[in-house]
């Protein structure tokens, strides 16, 4: 598994650092520390001189590179390398992910209130949006490590077994169990026997293994995926996004990254394209 940490040096990124080396020792995974640093000058094209045209900006870039280098240093003992890019945007950054084949994006944030810090807010929503990978967004850290039990929760209008097998590649190595939710509220309500063969079928999708399925009624979908991980005793919690109607909408525009800046939970989002596989 190749796993991407954009890092800002940031004790939430610091958070996501940890834990995609823990995760390596544990799965021999690749890890690389990204470090966008954004510059008006375009420092790959400009010429050698520009050291001596921008004196403060060439101690600044210096500085980043010896963090990097601190890094590599600290946690020799897993794949790990460093990038450092300029002049970059996220849209730019999800290109390179697709282009680089990551598996997994893990980012820190300090949450929707801090508007100092690049890995946050937009940035970490446009990462949960772009990438043809999951994103794992840890707002608060992590509650336990290893995992042991994950909440993934789908609006069950599509067929999610092959974003479930892309969650098992993380479950499993960290001997996690997987636990499948539907909330149901009164805009999008849907009858108890409906909602049941829809986790069925998702259930038979994976027969060798053991899913528990729940079912949670609650006014908004958000507060209903918070208790139902409270419920459960969820370290993370997954969620899938398809479309652009219905539950979907509010699913793919708002839920997702609402609780990635604002919960107490890891979460991870499931994107409706990309790299698929039952696991």
């Amino acid at each position: 598994m190749k796993i991407l940490v954009p890092t800002d040096f940031s004790a939430p990124s610091r958070a996501a650092t940890e834990f995609a080396v823990e995760f390596s020792r544990l799965t021999n995974s690749e890890v690389v520390l990204h470090h966008a640093y954004y510059t008006l000058v375009d420092w790959v094209k400009a010429p050698a001189a520009s050291g001596e045209d921008y004196p403060e900006l060439k101690s600044k870039i210096e500085q980043v590179r010896s963090e990097l280098e601190k890094l590599e240093r600290e946690f020799e003992d897993v794949n790990l390398e460093t990038e450092l890019s300029f002049h970059e945007t996220i849209d730019e950054m999800m290109n390179s992910v697709r282009e680089s084949g990551y598996d997994l994006i893990v980012a820190g944030t300090h949450g929707k209130d801090d508007l100092g810090n690049r890995i946050m807010g937009s940035d970490a929503q446009r990462m949960i949006r772009l990438a043809d990978c999951p994103v794992l967004i840890l707002n608060k850290g992590i509650r336990r490590f290893p995992f042991r039990h994950i909440l993934f929760v789908s609006d069950l209008s599509k067929d999610d077994s092959p974003h479930l097998g892309r969650l098992f590649r993380l479950a499993d190595p960290l001997e996690a169990e997987v636990h499948l939710g539907y909330i149901n509220t009164p805009m999008a309500f849907q009858n108890t026997e409906e909602t049941q063969e829809g986790l069925r079928r998702l259930q038979a999708a994976f027969p060798d293994r053991d899913l528990p399925a729940h079912i949670y009624n609650q006014v908004r979908v958000d507060q209903g995926v918070v208790k139902l991980a409270q419920q459960i005793d969820a370290d993370i919690i997954a969620l899938v996004t398809h479309g652009r109607s219905g539950w979907s909408r509010l699913f793919y525009q708002s839920l997702t990254e609402k609780l990635a800046l604002e919960c107490r939970f890891p979460v991870i989002g499931l994107h409706g394209y990309g790299k698929q596989g039952n696991g």
